[in-house]
């Protein structure tokens, strides 16, 4: 098996930490009262939750205000040597100040969460790494879903079809070129020097948009 140098540098750092935290942390699986089937992260979709609802729970999903700190001393106390954040999952919800929503928690509290993460981390001498969710984002009607291009899967369901029917109106070329890659930029020029960043999902991508993807991370960092 061939590794790219990417790779081997992770695969050096031994053991790392992946933080899935959001406003469906505070959710913790339960909509109305009732546990939902497969939650966790996805349950926006699952319960296929209004995004006018799901913007309440943001009001509600504030974290402590040492929530870094704790997490960084346990996770150097476990013997880590990098952690993981996850930016922006696909309920479109971004930890981090941006231009390009406000549909952010520096918005909704006042605060960056990822900067709170990545200061907390390096404070312990652990390496920042983020995750993006670059093709779902259920907070916009032209993000990924209706496809899964990479696997060959065909039509899926994944996108917020709940909130915008017109699934065929969908131009995920809008979304990526005036979201995806402006937050990318943000990501990676705010917040010093980046392990890793972690993109999840194939959904309506397409191959040369995936190259450009990876050759503008290239030329951040």
């Amino acid at each position: 098996m061939k590794f790219t140098t990417d790779t081997l540098n992770m695969l050096n750092e031994r053991f790392g930490m992946f933080i899935h935290f959001g406003v469906y942390s505070d959710l913790a699986g339960v909509y109305h009262d009732e546990k939902v089937k497969n939650p966790g992260e996805w349950i926006m979709r699952w319960a296929e939750i209004p995004l006018v609802e799901y913007t309440k729970f943001a009001f509600d999903f504030n974290p402590e205000p040492d929530w870094a700190t704790k997490l960084a001393k346990s996770a150097k106390k476990a013997g880590m040597r990098y952690a993981v954040l996850t930016t922006k999952h696909h309920d479109g919800y971004c930890l981090f100040k941006s231009e390009y929503t406000v549909f952010d928690h520096v918005h909704f509290h006042g605060r960056d969460l990822v900067k709170e993460f990545a200061d907390a981390m390096r404070a312990e001498g652990l390496k920042v790494g983020l995750y993006y969710s670059h093709t779902l984002d259920w907070a916009e009607r032209d993000a990924g879903g209706q496809y899964n291009v990479a696997f060959k899967i065909g039509k899926t369901d994944n996108d917020n079809y709940w909130d915008f029917p017109r699934r065929e109106e969908k131009d995920f070329a809008k979304y990526f070129y005036g979201k995806c890659i402006p937050q990318v930029r943000e990501l990676l020029t705010n917040y010093g020097d980046i392990f890793l960043i972690w993109f999840d999902f194939s959904h309506d991508i397409t191959k040369e948009q995936s190259a450009e993807l990876y050759d503008y991370v290239k030329k951040l960092q």
